[in-house]
């Protein structure tokens, strides 16, 4: 009865606390910490995709009017112009700073957003002529009875073969002015994220707290596996064996896990989620990818190498066990009543 409740205890109770310790142990190096985000949003690929599929998109989307959108391979051309990565990692380490002083207490819940009055700035003044001619060179040639200025537009959306691409740009330098009159200055980040309502988030100081989550979970595993292991046996080779059995069943899935974090399967599962949850440009995921990647790895190399140390206390707990002489009982001396009723002790043989 006593080894069944010690099952119960390990299978409900210990190994999922282990697991739950372990899982926060593997994210607790990056999950806040700043640099990490900033670090991992320096990659030149993620704002050239950028730059390639989703400014162009997003700037047809919520910044251009629907009459006024433009072909996104000349769009992008045209960006490119007047939008550098470095002024879109920038606005990138912008946000990311505004929502860690949000978190951490110091700021109130902000607005993440693309700022595109820079780029709105830079196209009406000094890069107004080549964003034109970039764009101009890149617009589609009309096809039959297609209009090149959409009706209740302002600027092209394809060239007219009869126009040379001077005389487009420079009808379309001449329509930027229009273009940017109603456009917007800022494109909202992250859909669906609401961070204003993220109020229990407000004042907390969430690195003190998630320590005091680990060191609580770490206290109480400890707790529930030592009594678990005290109930499975009465001899302390009996409780090693348990002991190191409870900590061998959550240690190996932990390792598993860790070494399927760091392999390319995950990465792919990861990459068709994304794909499923969220419309951005194939480009533009493979690039959200190489930012996601440096997270897969620091969590599974945690997660990999405390599941192989605790595997590794778990087998030296049931190797000492098994070196250990078991315990054998030993029968107490018998006692023959005699006739008359003397007694003769008659030793254990």
């Amino acid at each position: 009865m006593r080894k069944l409740l010690a099952l119960v205890l390990i299978v409900v109770v210990v190994a999922p606390l282990i697991l739950v310790t372990l899982g926060f142990m593997a994210v607790d190096s990056w999950i806040l910490d700043r640099e990490f985000y900033v670090n991992a949003l320096s990659n030149e690929r993620l704002y050239q995709a950028l730059l390639t599929d989703e400014l162009p998109r997003q700037m047809n989307r919520e910044v251009l009017t629907e009459v006024d959108s433009l072909p996104a391979g000349a769009l992008s051309a045209a960006l490119r112009t007047v939008v550098t990565p470095d002024y879109l990692r920038q606005q990138a380490v912008t946000n990311i700073n505004s929502f860690f002083d949000y978190i951490e207490g110091r700021a109130p819940a902000p607005q993440l957003y693309l700022d595109v009055t820079p780029i709105k700035t830079q196209i009406a003044g000094e890069g107004r002529d080549s964003f034109a001619r970039a764009l101009a060179e890149n617009l589609p040639v009309c096809t039959a009875g297609q209009e090149a200025v959409a009706p209740g537009g302002s600027v092209m959306r394809c060239r007219p073969a009869d126009v040379t691409v001077g005389e487009a740009a420079a009808q379309i330098e001449d329509a930027l002015p229009r273009l940017l009159e109603t456009a917007p200055d800022r494109i909202p980040i992250g859909e669906g994220v609401d961070v204003q309502n993220a109020n229990w988030l407000i004042n907390l100081t969430l690195r003190s707290q998630l320590n005091q989550a680990i060191g609580a979970l770490l206290l109480i595993s400890f707790l529930a596996w030592l009594v678990a292991g005290l109930i499975a046996g009465n001899t302390w080779r009996e409780r090693l064996f348990w002991m190191g059995g409870a900590l061998l069943l959550p240690a190996i899935p932990a390792a598993l896990v860790g070494g399927a974090f760091l392999s390319a399967q995950a990465v792919n599962a990861i990459d068709v989620n994304l794909s499923r949850s969220i419309s951005y440009s194939p480009t533009f995921e493979q690039a959200i990818m190489d930012v996601v990647r440096p997270a897969l790895n620091a969590s599974g190399s945690s997660l990999l190498g405390l599941g192989a140390a605790l595997t590794l206390v778990g087998l030296i707990f049931i190797i000492s066990a098994s070196r250990m002489e078991p315990a054998y009982h030993r029968q107490g001396p018998t006692v023959l009543v005699m006739p008359g009723g003397t007694k003769a002790k008659r030793d254990q043989a």
